[in-house]
């Protein structure tokens, strides 16, 4: 018989049960929130000082477009390019010296070249040759008024001399700021910023660029992937080739700064998904000083690993293969090789997929180092096209939010800017705008400006102008903590999507196994049973018993 049709009426859609993901769209919302940026600015200004430190330290070594050139060139072509490299510098900053005609004479530009601060000197020369040429500008002026020249012309010839030594001046240092080697942690700031940059931009046009992986081909840096194989690859190949002593002091550091603040930030993160009531930033802090040994540990297990394995591959190299005999039983034992091989090979690409999900797996089971690898290592082999659908719209959701933030900001510093502009009317010595010295005009992909220290500004002037770029600085660095935020609250809401799927385990039951104390079940009173009824006879004329 068939059945009729019944009206269905929908009153509400679990969108949350339905469709999981979409818990990666409140990471923004979580990630902006002040707790989390003020952890996460905290950390970056710690790594910004340590790294400037450590520049002092060493010494400005690096090349403009070097790290560029080691990703681009052979080993003998890189060696070539820097060789190349320093003669070049030292020609044009001889022309740069000589073309300063009127500073002090007799110093040659070969006296200067020879001197270890030779940028400096190249500096000050420069500086007293353009005051020797303002002066002499001021002389022209005033001898011209003196030989009964109108004074409007004079006014005006002056002003284009003043514009003219204007041009000439910063020309002439940004020469030698082009040519002036970098510190070590400048030049893989900005060539990581840069390729940061690049990746945002591939995000939000969809250009991934998956086809160039085994393409046997040169990677096209202007692509997710090749973004990527920047920041994960030829950045830390010519660290450890060119400057290891460098980065061992600098990543232990980095790593011991993680530990701590990425280990907050993703508790924070992980009470926030979990819709937890406001946990204090001190009771998220006292959750991982209480771990922090396993903070520390647990992204080097992996590396440990990989270590080991390399080092049994390199004794069985210095074993087999030194020896005309032995190399034949090496022959024969090879496949034992390509199994450590391939067991690196594996490793190496379980840790760079799964390493944004130790610290949200420490957090939220409350475990060891190998636990958390371990269950980091299993959510990605148990669900691997959910971890590349979640990290994909993660990318994507969280450049889109970058580029708003940093929207915001520049309107910020650009409104600023201006409705001051119009109050400041003093002007410098070549009569351009003293506000304009003291901060430059912001400009879009580039906020975090620079000064002229030597501009003129007096004493005064370059304190103000130093507090007025610290306070830009701070606002300008939200856009990085916002980034270092998200990166610790996507992760943690994948990683939760991941064990939900696996495991089939409630979001908010996460909380309750992570958290310190175990939540309080309500009592329930013990069961009372009903005593047996007695039976009644429904016959009022017979006997009762």
């Amino acid at each position: 018989m068939t059945q009729p049709h019944r009206p269905v009426r929908v009153d509400q859609v679990a969108w949350a049960q339905l469709l999981p993901w979409l818990a990666i769209f409140k990471t923004f919302r979580m990630a902006i929130r002040p707790s989390k940026l003020g952890v996460a600015l905290v950390m970056l200004i710690l790594i910004f000082v340590l790294g400037h430190g450590l520049d002092v330290v060493w010494g400005p070594q690096v090349y403009r477009g070097e790290v560029s050139a080691f990703g681009t060139k052979s080993p003998d072509q890189y060696n070539d390019w820097r060789v190349e490299r320093e003669r070049q510098m030292d020609l044009a900053l001889r022309e740069l010296i000589q073309s300063a005609s009127y500073a002090e004479p007799g110093v040659t530009a070969s006296d200067i070249l020879e001197k270890p601060n030779r940028y400096q000197l190249t500096r000050d020369r420069l500086e007293a040759h353009f005051a020797n040429k303002l002066k002499r500008i001021d002389e022209l002026a005033a001898e011209r008024l003196g030989n009964g020249v109108d004074e409007t012309d004079v006014q005006k010839q002056k002003d284009r001399n003043l514009e003219s030594l204007n041009r000439e001046r910063l020309k002439a240092m940004e020469l030698l700021n082009a040519l002036q080697p970098i510190g070590i942690f400048r030049a893989t700031f900005e060539y990581k910023f840069n390729a940061f940059d690049r990746l945002v931009q591939s995000a939000i046009s969809l250009r991934f660029g998956f086809s160039q992986i085994l393409a046997g081909q040169e990677t096209d840096p202007n692509t997710v992937v090749g973004s990527l194989r920047s920041m994960i690859y030829i950045l830390p190949s010519w660290l450890y080739k060119t400057h290891p002593g460098f980065l061992a002091l600098l990543s232990a550091c980095v790593l011991l700064m993680m530990a701590f603040f990425g280990g907050a930030l993703a508790r924070l993160a992980a009470l926030d998904a979990t819709g937890s009531s406001h946990v204090p930033m001190m009771s998220a802090f006292g959750f991982v000083c209480k771990r922090y040994v396993w903070f520390v540990l647990t992204p080097l297990m992996p590396v440990i690993m990989i270590a080991v394995l390399g080092g049994m591959l390199a004794v069985g190299g210095l074993v087999f293969f030194n020896v005309p005999v032995m190399d034949m039983l090496g022959g024969l034992l090879f496949f034992i090789a390509l199994g450590l091989g391939f067991a690196i090979a594996i490793l190496l690409i379980f840790t760079l997929a799964t390493y944004p999900l130790f610290y949200p797996a420490l957090v939220m089971e409350g475990t060891d180092s190998f636990d958390a690898v371990s269950r980091s290592f299993g959510y990605l082999v148990a669900r691997p096209w959910h971890w590349f659908f979640y990290s994909v719209l993660a990318l994507v959701y969280g450049a889109v939010g970058y580029l708003f933030l940093g929207a915001v900001i520049y309107l910020t510093l650009s409104v600023t800017h201006a409705c001051i502009d119009m109050g400041v009317i003093t002007q410098m010595a070549d009569e351009t705008s003293r506000w304009h010295a003291l901060m430059p005009q912001p400009r879009l992909g580039q906020l975090l400006y620079t000064f002229d220290w030597n501009a003129g500004l007096g004493f005064t002037g370059k304190v103000t102008a130093g507090m007025i770029w610290v306070w830009s600085f701070f606002l300008t660095s939200i856009i990085g903590a916002y980034t270092v935020s998200f990166f610790y609250c996507s992760n943690t809401v994948i990683y939760q999507l991941l064990r939900q799927s696996s495991e089939q385990t409630r979001m908010d039951e996460i909380v309750a196994e992570a958290t310190d104390e175990k939540p309080t079940q309500p009592q329930t009173p013990d069961k009372v049973e009903k005593p047996a009824e007695t039976p009644t006879n429904k016959n009022p004329d017979a006997p009762q018993t």
